[in-house]
């Protein structure tokens, strides 16, 4: 189907599987969300309250066949609506106060009674099973993860504390089943003079085990061009092991992370960005290189987009989502699996 991609995945199994995105046919855009059964990916029908969210953009949650989450944001707000296995109904979200820069909702699902989600403000977002209220933060959240619902990681960014420089620096966040506390993270600096509308933040995270998480960001900023002399910003992996929060290496010639995955074995699928390379516009690699994931397509003129991947709980098997830009043909989604 021309006009359409898909940009975010939800995994629970090998037998199910979720994915959303847009469809356009040039002139408006609604909502396309698809499903995996065990054999086939099927487009699921909206309702009309959801397909009419055209200028929304959304995200999926999920923790099994009868229990998953659109969330839907822009600019006009944020709106949840809950799959209960039969239908689709809008559960209403608390707005979030004026002093709050909201952003996009991201969200972890562990079963009809029990989600967080997460809105770029110092505030989360939880779900019991008949609404949603809102929890303060430690620190701003851009993105969740968690391992059961007694061990969860928010990751974003915070004010600086003593010592640091003087400007947003990373946040991470865990959750013990009882409260949320700031773990300490590898303070970032640039060297002076400081550039302005500098920062450092964490926008995605990936729980694996209790003491095997992942996080990925950048130290960068706003203000590029200003000097002749200026500063490289740069992209930023970390991995907690249980007691601290350390940085990772990882190849050069990529820019971590478009998306991270566990890879059924202990390890981790990372998805980075090689600029100028012909083939995938961005590749599937794991922290120890292993071959690229091969372009469906075998044109540089269909190349496969990524947005978004996901690995079945478990197993080896990995679910990557996005489009293929097929020139004149238009934008068409793409779901690969490689096992």
């Amino acid at each position: 189907m021309p006009g359409a991609r898909l940009y975010d995945l939800a995994v629970t199994g090998p037998r199910d599987a979720w994915a959303v995105g847009k469809e356009s046919d040039g002139v408006e855009s609604a909502p396309y969300l698809v499903r995996f059964d065990g054999v086939s990916w099927r487009e699921q029908q909206l309702p009309a309250e959801i397909r009419s969210l055209t200028d929304f953009y959304f995200d999926v949650a999920a923790s099994g066949a009868d229990d998953a989450w659109l969330f839907a944001s822009a600019n006009a707000g944020r709106r949840a609506f809950h799959w209960n296995g039969t239908n689709w109904r809008e559960e209403r979200l608390p707005q979030a106060k004026a002093s709050e820069d909201a952003g996009g909702l991201s969200g972890v699902a562990f079963g009809p009674r029990k989600a967080w989600a997460v809105d770029g403000s110092d505030s989360a977002l939880r779900w019991d099973g008949s609404s949603w209220r809102r929890v303060r933060l430690p620190a701003v959240a851009n993105a969740i993860s968690a391992t059961s619902p007694a061990d969860m990681w928010a990751v974003g960014s915070k004010a600086p504390g003593p010592g640091q420089p003087d400007y947003p620096q990373m946040a991470g966040m865990h959750w013990d089943g009882r409260s949320w506390r700031l773990v300490p993270v590898p303070t970032f600096r640039f060297p002076d003079p400081v550039p302005d509308l500098a920062y450092a933040r964490l926008h995605s995270v990936v729980a694996l085990a209790p003491g095997d998480v992942w996080a990925s960001g950048e130290h960068d900023y706003d203000a590029h061009g200003e000097s002749d002399d200026e500063p490289e910003g740069e992209s930023v992996l970390l991995h907690w092991d249980g007691g601290r929060w350390r940085r990772v290496a990882f190849p050069a010639t990529e820019d971590c992370c478009v998306g991270m995955a566990a890879d059924g074995a202990g390890g981790l699928f990372l998805a980075g960005e090689p600029g100028g390379k012909a083939g995938w516009r961005r590749t599937v690699k794991m922290l120890t290189p292993i071959a690229g994931v091969p372009n469906p397509f075998g044109t540089e003129d269909d190349a496969f987009v990524l947005d978004a991947l996901a690995s079945v709980p478990g197993g080896g098997t990995l679910w990557l989502t996005g489009y293929a830009d097929a020139g004149r043909y238009g934008e068409r989604p793409v779901i690969v699996r490689r096992r």
